[in-house]
């Protein structure tokens, strides 16, 4: 298993767990927030690698940054656009939603030095 798809596990069973917990305390709308929040995340974040690791593997040094910094961008693009769908089209609890997604976003931050290959 790769170090993406153990990180990528990891963000989606803390997404789960947060939102049933949320929903325990809350409600369902919360945990509907709070699913849609964590999810955003971790799908902006395979197909961040998607777009970053699914090529041609031989490529030019050079190309290799050029690659890093299109695909963040198109991770960010992708990222603010389920977001204004989100805030547009359904009604959320927005704590629940963006402490989700925050969390989620910090296991990046917090597992990685401890995935291997």
């Amino acid at each position: 298993m790769t170090v993406v798809t153990k990180l990528s596990l990891i963000q989606l069973v803390f997404t789960v767990l947060f939102s049933v917990l949320t929903g325990l305390i809350w409600g369902l709308p919360y945990a509907v927030s709070a699913l849609l929040g964590g999810m955003i995340c971790v799908t902006a974040n395979l197909f961040f690698a998607g777009k970053l690791f699914l090529s041609k593997r031989y490529v030019q040094p050079e190309q290799i940054l050029q690659k890093f910094y299109r695909s963040e961008v198109l991770k960010l693009l992708f990222t603010f656009t389920m977001f204004i769908l989100v805030f547009v089209l359904i009604e959320i609890k927005f704590v629940a939603f963006i402490l989700a997604y925050s969390f989620t976003t910090l296991l990046n931050l917090l597992c990685l030095p401890f995935l291997r290959d």
